[in-house]
């Protein structure tokens, strides 16, 4: 019953329907609290609304479950630095990096990082790896 409620909620998710899709998800994690991919679903939609509290939220407890996922860290990295905590963002996503360091996203949020911390030389050194990445994969 569960993983047909999780489909129902990632097709309303991906039609842009996140406000049907937070209590199919949140009915999910009621049922199984511990699949961490319901977590990481309901942290987007949350995000995708403008919730970036509640989304943090949803996707340190993501990684609590799974702290493998590198999407589970790039989104909360992401949506920290997007806050405001750009400590903690800078935190997570190069934690991510260790787990996926050929991710060019995380760069670019590292990147948005250091332009809001001012920090010029870290933000350009990001910039330049993320295009290297980028330009390696699509090759």
């Amino acid at each position: 019953m569960g993983i047909m409620i999780f489909h129902r909620a990632r097709k309303l998710q991906r039609e842009g329907k996140l406000e049907e899709a937070i209590p199919a998800y949140q009915s999910v994690i009621a049922q199984n609290p511990a699949f961490y991919l319901a977590y990481q679903n309901l942290g987007e939609s949350l995000e995708g609304l403008g919730r970036w509290e509640e989304a943090i939220i949803h996707y340190r407890q993501a990684i609590k479950l799974n702290s493998n996922s590198a999407l589970s860290h790039y989104q909360l990295g992401r949506a920290l630095v997007k806050s405001g905590c750009l400590n903690q963002g800078i935190e997570v996503l190069n934690a991510g990096l260790k787990l996926k360091p050929s991710y060019h996203k995380y760069y670019e949020q590292l990147r948005n990082a250091w332009v809001q911390k001012g920090e010029w030389e870290k933000a350009i050194a990001n910039h330049k790896k993320a295009i290297e990445i980028n330009h390696s994969e699509s090759l």
